[in-house]
């Protein structure tokens, strides 16, 4: 059961991830590097925005690779017990 559970945690945030990460591709592709020091300005705070949220992020991208270390780990021994059985 905690299998399942892992296992859809697993594809729910990495989709989570997925959106956040197009979203902030879509600002990096951004072609405007700011003419006027508020814009310059607006960029700066993006960026260090993108930086506090891609350290949260890390940590979760941490978290949902132990997530799949451990469902891989499962399928490998099932695998095992079923071509043993």
């Amino acid at each position: 059961m905690n299998e399942s559970c892992d296992a859809y945690r697993l594809i729910r945030e990495a989709n989570d991830l997925t959106l956040w990460k197009n979203d902030k591709e879509k600002l990096v592709l951004e072609t405007n590097l700011g003419q006027r020091p508020d814009e310059v300005e607006l960029l700066i705070r993006r960026f260090n925005d993108f930086k506090k949220d891609l350290k949260v992020n890390a940590t979760q991208i941490n978290q949902l690779n132990s997530i799949a270390d451990r469902l891989r780990a499962i399928i490998k021994t099932d695998a095992i017990t079923e071509s043993n059985t």
